[in-house]
């Protein structure tokens, strides 16, 4: 979840600085960040293919017991 947060930080930063390039500017300050959400969730691919109807014999066994999903969201004020 951590390295989650964190790379929606880098790419939040990236972003910003794309921004004030585009604009002839640069980034002075990171004035407020905070964690809008972060989220993580199994995905359970026999259960889904079940519920659509898939044959599940042909799926390949999968390496950890089971997949996730993680999310993260931080919401970022730059001043150029």
């Amino acid at each position: 979840m951590l390295q989650a947060l964190k790379m929606a930080t880098r790419q939040a930063r990236e972003k910003a600085d794309a921004i004030a390039e585009g604009a002839g500017k640069f980034i002075i300050e990171l004035r407020s960040i905070k964690e809008e959400q972060a989220s993580y969730a199994p995905i359970h691919i026999q259960e889904s293919m079940l519920a659509k109807g898939l044959d599940i014999s042909s799926v390949p066994t999968p390496i950890s017991p089971e997949a996730v999903i993680i999310r993260a969201s931080v919401v970022t004020e730059f001043s150029f």
